[in-house]
């Protein structure tokens, strides 16, 4: 009586290259739909971390008649020792933490925010608060790096991200690549949006009118007279 033996058939060069075709066709299905993911992700933290920063804000706000500024940190600095001098966000909202308001640089942070890789480390020694990377939001002030305060307009924005790395002033433009071309930001109200940013223009159109977040003049809530100043973060 014999035996019959079967062999082992492995894959052909056809079906390997079959497989492999297949296996990225998926792969390339798969990574737009799990980027679109992560950014969603990166947005809900940076929203997140805003609802944080605001509590603290306004509870400067009212401790100091403003939110932060050079201003303040010049006559007061005992009472905010390690503070970081300077124009840009990371420098003014670094007071929040020499003045005890938090011991944490993570809510600070904006995935794409900032042109700098560093992640917080939640160091606060002298030179150490706020490097570059671990602030990601910009910083709304008035002409002349004049801090508003809750007298002002309540729809006016306070924070803002993601901004182009270093654009400031009185218009900068926003970095539609982070968060899928959103814009998050915090108004003088204690409100948390999120915006569309125009692909073309770079700024970001308030929802139901056609002004966009920084235009001035009547019908805006900067009005006639005011002019935002935006310190971006390093």
């Amino acid at each position: 009586m014999q035996t019959k033996h079967s062999k082992n058939r492995g894959f052909t060069l056809v079906e390997l290259l079959v497989v492999i075709a297949i296996i990225a066709a998926l792969a390339g299905l798969a990574t737009p739909v799990i980027l679109r993911a992560k950014k969603k992700a990166d947005l809900t933290s940076a929203t997140s971390n805003l609802r944080n920063l605001a509590a603290l804000m306004f509870e400067f706000d009212q401790d100091w008649g403003s939110f932060p500024s050079a201003d303040i940190l010049s006559k007061n600095q005992d009472q905010f020792p390690n503070a970081v001098a300077g124009n840009d966000s990371n420098s003014m909202l670094s007071m929040l933490i020499a003045g005890g308001y938090t011991t944490s640089e993570e809510i600070f942070y904006v995935k794409g925010g900032s042109s700098a890789t560093k992640k917080p480390d939640n160091a606060i020694t002298s030179g150490k608060m706020l490097e570059a990377g671990e602030c990601g939001f910009g910083y709304v002030m008035k002409t002349g790096g004049v801090a508003m305060s809750t007298s002002d307009n309540s729809g006016r924005p306070l924070l803002v991200a993601p901004l182009v790395s270093g654009s400031t002033g009185a218009n900068p433009d926003f970095n539609i690549e982070p968060f899928d071309q959103k814009a998050v930001y915090l108004r003088l109200d204690q409100s948390v949006q999120q915006a569309r940013v125009n692909k073309s223009t770079k700024h970001v159109t308030l929802q139901g009118v056609t002004k966009t977040l920084f235009d001035t003049g009547e019908e805006t809530v900067w009005g006639a007279t005011d002019t935002p100043d935006v310190r971006a973060p390093k």
